[in-house]
């Protein structure tokens, strides 16, 4: 049996086929950069992370950063120090938080990131919501209560929603909550792309505490 756990699967030759280093233009007319397996090839080279994340500095450019467990290159936090200060949200869940920040407290989890210079933490807790945490506010935020049915991609679209929000414009607790709602829908039919097809799916969920079948 599963139990929900995920694995993925990696090649060490990944670390070849991508170079973002190499296409800086391409965040000309970017409304956000996000580094979608911080930690895992090819964003587990210092340098490479430091180059994107100057670039989008340079330009104003918001920079989210996801988070993967290490595989083939085993780094830490402090491994890419200099690049820290300028990630606006970092969003481990709670396993990759408890990883690199060497803490079992969501709470303090998130001081660990943010002693490291990231602006802003989302540590995301599964079926128990999320906490949010920068030097100005701390949002805790529950999960929503639905038949879950496959976790994965749930983080991804975690992120995705709250990006999305973020640069249309909202405030940090109306784009969690709409975050929340993009995970919980996800889990709602097997694969991470199956269930949440558009914003008005999410808004549903948010109004009326409903979640609409992805055949509905």
């Amino acid at each position: 049996m599963n139990r929900g756990t995920r694995r993925s699967i990696t090649n060490r030759a990944h670390r070849y086929n991508f170079h973002p280093e190499q296409y800086l233009d391409a965040l000309s007319d970017a409304k956000a950069v996000v580094l979608g397996s911080l930690f895992r090839a090819p964003f587990d080279e210092p340098d490479i992370v430091r180059q994107i994340v100057d670039a989008a500095h340079a330009r104003g450019i918001p920079v989210f950063a996801d988070m993967k467990l290490p595989n083939f290159t085993k780094l830490k936090l402090e491994d890419i120090a200099d690049s820290l200060p300028m990630i606006d949200c970092i969003t481990p869940n709670e396993e990759e938080a408890r990883y690199y920040s060497g803490e079992n407290e969501p709470g303090k989890m998130a001081d660990v990131f943010l002693a490291a210079g990231v602006r802003s933490v989302i540590i995301k807790l599964g079926g128990r919501g999320c906490l949010f945490r920068s030097r100005e506010e701390t949002i805790c935020l529950p999960a929503y209560d639905i038949d879950a049915v496959d976790a994965a991609g749930a983080g991804d679209n975690f992120l995705a929603g709250f990006v999305s929000e973020i640069v249309r414009g909202s405030g940090i607790r109306e784009a969690l909550t709409f975050a929340n709602a993009c995970g919980a829908v996800c889990t709602t039919a097997v694969g991470a792309c199956t269930a949440l097809r558009d914003r008005e799916q999410v808004l549903a969920l948010i109004r009326e505490g409903v979640c609409p079948r992805s055949g509905e």
